[in-house]
Formats: structure tokens, sequence, C-alpha cells
């Protein structure tokens, strides 16, 4: 391979790299609102890096997960039992063992 093909992809590969520095700094936490069933609500917050999340209620109650290892979707668990299971727009959360209730996102 000729010195300019190595300097020219060198470079490309420089800015490949370059790019996705800026793509990854530019991460932001994203809040998310849910319906759920009996006209219930809940927003989740989820970091930037997508490791953790806040949910809240209605009563402002609020409870942290940890995302954990999924096949598909994303899924978190908190210390305290809850765990919810979020995949295209639907989360299936659990405050109670074996009693899931399914939620949609609500875009404004």
């Amino acid at each position: 391979m000729s010195r300019k093909k190595i300097i020219i992809l060198a470079m490309f590969l420089v800015l490949l790299v370059d790019c996705s520095n800026v793509y990854q700094a530019e991460k932001k936490p994203r809040k998310v609102n849910y319906t759920c069933p009996y006209d219930s609500a809940l927003t989740i917050e989820y970091s930037a890096d997508g490791k953790t999340a806040i949910l809240r209620d209605q009563q402002d109650e609020t409870f942290d997960f940890k995302r954990k290892v999924s096949a598909s979707g994303a899924y978190y668990e908190s210390d305290n039992g809850v765990n919810f299971h979020e995949k295209a727009g639907k989360l299936l959360i659990e405050f109670v063992k074996d009693n899931t209730v399914e939620c949609k996102e609500y875009k404004k």
C-alpha cells in the first residue's frame, strides 16, 4: 500500500473515532412519561449512559433503579424489589411480585 493511501486511511480513522467521541459526549438524560391503567401516570428519568433510572409516581414517591442485562429492551431493578422492562414505548412494571402492570409512553 502506498504511503499516501496509508495517510488517507489513518486520517479517516482518526475522523471516525473523533466523531464517535462527539456522539458519546452529546448524550443527555431523558425523561419519559407513561400512562398506566386507572388513569395513573409515571415519569422515568433515564441517566445519560442508561445505567440508572429514577421513577416518580403521582404521589411524588421515587424509586431508584439500576439497569440489568436483558435480551431485548431495557430491564431495571431497584433495591426494594420493584422492577420494570421497557421496550418500544411500553413499560412493564412490577411494584408487587408477580403482579405486572403495563404502561404506555405518553407524548405531549
